[in-house]
């Protein structure tokens, strides 16, 4: 018998946490937020300069962007939802607010890139 790390049942919780966000259509929330927060501010601002010129809304909108890629980790169904956004994400790429490693988790272990 060997002890229990507790790893299992922290997988189990993220995996919760990520079908809940899910269900309640979080992702999709999160998203519109993104684009409530960026996109009014991007067609004022070069993408480069929101960091200085609204870190209040450069700190949301990467708090955001990591709670996406979190609920995007090994989660096939959540990747698939926000596959939907991918012209979005990546009309904030040059925000520096995490959209790229968002991207590149909703495409992580993806057979769609393969196929």
């Amino acid at each position: 018998c060997t002890p229990s790390d507790g790893t299992a049942d922290q997988d189990e919780d993220v995996v919760e946490s990520q079908d809940m966000l899910r269900d309640m259509r979080g992702l999709e929330t999160m998203m519109e937020i993104e684009q409530l927060l960026l996109g009014p501010l991007c067609t004022t601002v070069a993408p480069q300069q929101i960091r200085s010129a609204a870190p209040h809304v450069h700190a949301v909108a990467k708090a955001l962007y990591g709670l996406l890629r979190k609920a995007c980790a090994s989660n096939p169904a959540n990747q698939a939802i926000l596959r939907e956004y991918i012209p979005q994400m990546t009309s904030h790429l040059p925000c520096d607010v995490g959209a790229f490693n968002a991207n590149v988790q909703v495409y992580s272990s993806s057979r769609q890139l393969l196929e």
